[in-house]
C-alpha cells in the first residue's frame, strides 16, 4: 500500500504541474501583434548552466532541479511510460471524436498529447523514446485528419513545432572556437541582409545542427516546397529575400501549423493581425494558411516595422514579441540596437533568442553541407490558380483536375470547408500545373447542382438553427445564408432548410453505433439517453454490461439516469476481451471475426510500442493480458492481442 500510495502521488503532482505550466504558457499579452506558439522545452548544452527561470512554475513539483525524479519515486516507476500513456490516451480519444465527427473536440485531445510531449520535464527531454514517440504522435495525428478529412470533417491543422522555445548555451571557450570556425565556414557565403555572427548566435547554429537536429532537419526538407515562392514575393515587396527563412523558426514550413496562442500558418499570424493585412478568416477560408497570401503579408508587414526602426534586427524582435519591443526602444531613446535590449530584461527571454535563431537559420540553410545537414529538398510548389466566383466542393474539383484530393488539400491549405467560399469573387483556387485548361473545360460542362453537394433537412420539434448547424457541421451563418433566412432566431417545424455539404453531414451519428473503424479499446464518454440500457449502450460500443458497471463503478446496473456520463472502453471488457462468437467480439462488422496473436516481448519492447505496431490502445493490450498499469513487461513474457 506504501508504493501505491507514493505512486498515486506523484501522478497527482506530475498533472498538477502540467496543467500550471499549460496555463501559464496559454497567457498572451494582448498587445502582441504576432502571437508565441505551445512552450516546448528547452534544451541545455551540457558545458555550462542554464540562464535563470523566469517563472516560477517552469519546474514541475516532485522533480528536483536536474530535472530528474526524486530516488524513492524513481524506484516504483518509468516516468517515461507514464508521459507516453497519458499522452496515448489523449491521442485515442482524439481519433474517437473524428471518427464521430466531433472535430473540435478531437481537435482538443490532440493538442493536448502534443503537449505532453513539449512539456516534460528537465532530463526526459533528451531520452530517445520520447523523441520518437514525439515525432510518431505528429505523423500520427496528421494521418488520422487527413482521413478524415477525405469525409469532409473540418480543416486540417497540425501542432506548430515550435524552435523559439529552445535556448541554447555555450561555454565561453567553447562559443569562441565554434564562432572561429562558422566564420571560417562562412566566408565565402553571400547574404543579403547583415548577419551577425556571435555567441549567441554560434549558440543556435550548434544546437540547430547538434542537440535539435531531428527538429530542425525535417523543416529544411520542407522548405523546398515553399522558399522559392517566398523569396520570389520578398524580392517584389523589396525587403531582403534571406528573411524568408523566419519561416522555419516560426512553424518548420508547415502551412498548417497552429499555436496555442492561435497563430497559425508558414509565418504564425494571430487573426487581428492578419486582418491588418487582408488574410481573411472565416468560416469558409484561413488565409493565413495560403503560403503565397500570407507571404505577402509577412513582407509587408516587415517592411512597416522596418520603416520605424530602419533596423532589421529590431523588426524582427517586433515581428515577435510585439509593442514591448518598441516601448523598450522608446525607452531607450530610440538609439538601442537590438543586442543592447537583449542585455536587458525589457523583452521576453523569447524574442531575445528569437533574432538570434533566425540568424542561425540563415547561416545553416545557406551552407547546410558545412554543418553536416540534409541537403535534401522538397519539390518547389508550382501551381496554376483558377478564379472562382461560386462554390465548388473540393471533392468534385479534384475530379475536374485529373488529380487527388489529397493534393487538392495540399494545394489549398486555406480552405477550411471541403469546398470554396459562395460569396467571394475571384476566390483563388489552386490547382496542379499541367491540369488548368481541362479544369476550366470540365467546370464549364459540369451542371450547376453538381458543383456543391446539399443536403436537406426539415426541421422537427425542439431544434434551433444552432443545434441543426452542429448535427451537421456546418455553421448558423452558411445555413442562414444558404437559406436567406433573415432571422436566425426564427425557424418553424416542418421547415425545409438546405444545409451546405461542404462539411461531413453527421446528423445520424448520435443515433449510429460507433464506427467500426474506431480502434478497440479507445476511450469514449457516452451520455446516457432517455430509454437507453446498459445493454444498449454495451451492444453500441462492442463490450458487455459488467464492463461498464466496472469502468463506471455502477453497483447495480439497472440504475442509470438520463445525461449520465459513462467511460467506455470500445471493443474491449474489463479483465479480457469481449467473449469469442459474440457481436462484442467482432472488429469491422458483421463476418469480421477477432483473431488472437501470440505476441513475444523482445528487448527494449514497451507497452507503447506494441500497442502502436499492432494498431490498438494501451490500455486494451492491459486489459487482454490482466496487466495493471504499474506492471511492468520484460523480455520472453508471452502477450495476447485481439485483432
Amino acid at each position: 500500500m506504501k508504493n501505491v500510495g507514493r505512486h498515486s502521488t506523484f501522478l497527482f503532482i506530475f498533472a498538477v504541474g502540467i496543467l500550471l505550466s499549460g496555463c501559464a504558457g496559454a497567457v498572451k499579452s494582448g498587445s502582441d501583434l504576432s502571437a508565441v506558439g505551445a512552450p516546448a522545452p528547452p534544451v541545455v548544452s551540457p558545458v555550462s548552466p542554464p540562464e535563470p527561470a523566469e517563472s516560477a512554475d517552469s519546474r514541475i513539483p516532485g522533480w528536483n532541479q536536474a530535472g530528474a525524479l526524486p530516488a524513492d519515486a524513481a524506484e516504483d516507476q518509468d516516468p517515461i511510460e507514464d508521459l507516453i500513456r497519458e499522452a496515448d490516451e489523449n491521442y485515442l480519444n482524439g481519433v474517437a471524436s473524428l471518427h464521430r465527427g466531433h472535430d473540435q473536440d478531437a481537435r482538443r485531445s490532440f493538442d493536448e498529447a502534443v503537449s505532453i510531449y513539449l512539456k516534460a520535464p528537465g532530463s526526459l527531454v533528451d531520452d530517445p523514446r520520447l523523441v520518437e514517440q514525439y515525432e510518431d504522435v505528429l505523423d500520427s495525428i496528421h494521418r488520422a485528419e487527413v482521413d478524415a478529412r477525405a469525409g469532409g470533417v473540418g480543416e486540417l491543422l497540425v501542432p506548430a513545432e515550435n524552435l523559439r522555445a529552445i535556448t541554447a548555451f555555450l561555454s565561453p571557450a567553447d562559443a569562441a572556437r565554434e564562432e572561429e570556425k562558422v566564420r571560417a565556414r562562412n566566408a565565402n557565403v553571400a547574404y543579403d541582409m547583415p548577419v551577425e555572427i556571435n555567441k549567441k548566435v554560434v549558440a543556435f547554429i550548434d544546437a540547430f545542427s547538434g542537440p535539435r537536429r531531428k527538429l530542425f532537419e525535417p523543416g529544411m526538407v520542407r522548405s523546398g516546397r515553399y522558399v522559392p515562392l517566398i523569396r520570389r514575393i520578398f524580392r517584389e515587396e523589396g525587403i531582403p529575400q534571406d528573411l524568408c527563412y523566419l519561416a522555419h523558426v516560426e512553424s518548420a514550413f508547415k502551412p498548417n501549423a497552429y499555436s496555442r496562442a492561435r497563430a497559425k500558418g508558414l509565418f504564425q499570424f494571430i487573426a487581428s493581425t492578419g486582418r491588418q493585412y487582408n488574410l481573411k478568416s472565416d468560416w469558409w477560408v484561413d488565409m493565413r494558411s495560403d503560403p503565397e497570401l500570407s507571404a505577402r503579408a509577412a513582407a509587408r508587414y516587415l517592411k512597416a516595422l522596418y520603416a520605424v526602426y530602419g533596423d532589421w534586427y529590431l523588426s524582427l524582435a517586433e515581428y515577435n514579441g510585439g509593442t514591448r519591443v518598441r516601448r523598450a526602444w522608446v525607452r531607450s531613446g530610440r538609439k538601442a540596437d537590438f543586442w543592447d535590449l537583449a542585455r536587458t530584461t525589457r523583452i521576453r527571454r523569447e524574442t531575445r533568442n528569437y533574432v538570434p535563431q533566425i540568424l542561425a537559420a540563415i547561416v545553416l540553410h545557406k551552407a547546410p553541407e558545412k554543418y553536416g545537414l540534409t541537403t535534401e529538398r522538397a519539390k518547389p510548389l508550382v501551381y496554376n490558380t483558377i478564379f472562382l466566383d461560386e462554390s465548388l466542393d473540393l471533392r468534385v474539383a479534384a475530379r475536374l483536375a485529373g488529380t487527388t484530393l489529397e493534393e487538392m488539400i495540399a494545394l489549398n491549405p486555406a480552405l477550411r470547408r471541403m469546398a470554396t467560399p459562395p460569396d467571394y469573387r475571384n476566390f483563388p483556387l489552386r490547382v496542379p500545373p499541367d491540369s488548368g485548361e481541362r479544369f476550366k473545360t470540365e467546370l464549364a460542362k459540369l451542371p450547376a447542382a453538381e458543383k456543391l453537394p446539399w443536403y436537406h433537412h426539415r426541421v422537427r420539434r425542439g431544434e434551433t438553427l444552432s443545434t441543426i448547424a452542429t448535427r451537421y457541421g456546418a455553421s448558423v451563418y452558411a445555413i442562414q445564408k444558404a437559406n436567406s433566412l433573415r432571422n436566425p432566431h426564427r425557424i418553424s417545424i416542418g421547415q425545409d432548410l438546405m444545409i451546405p455539404g461542404s462539411a461531413v453531414r453527421v446528423a445520424a451519428l448520435d443515433s449510429m453505433p460507433v464506427s467500426s473503424g474506431t480502434p478497440d479499446g479507445t476511450r469514449v464518454t457516452h451520455r446516457v439517453r432517455r430509454g437507453e440500457s446498459l445493454s444498449t449502450i454495451a451492444r453500441r460500443y462492442r463490450t458487455d454490461v459488467r464492463s461498464l458497471a466496472v469502468w463506471n463503478s455502477i453497483a447495480d446496473p439497472r440504475l442509470i439516469r438520463s445525461g449520465q456520463r459513462l467511460v467506455v472502453y470500445t471493443g474491449t471488457r474489463a479483465g479480457g476481451p469481449a467473449p469469442t462468437g459474440s457481436h462484442n467480439a467482432r472488429a469491422g462488422g458483421a463476418g469480421r471475426q477477432r483473431t488472437a496473436t501470440t505476441y513475444t516481448v523482445r528487448k527494449g519492447d514497451t507497452l507503447h510500442g506494441i500497442a502502436r505496431h499492432f494498431g490498438v490502445s494501451v490500455r486494451a493490450v492491459q486489459s487482454w493480458n490482466g496487466l495493471s498499469g504499474r506492471t511492468l513487461i520484460h523480455p520472453g513474457k508471452k502477450l495476447t492481442i485481439y485483432r
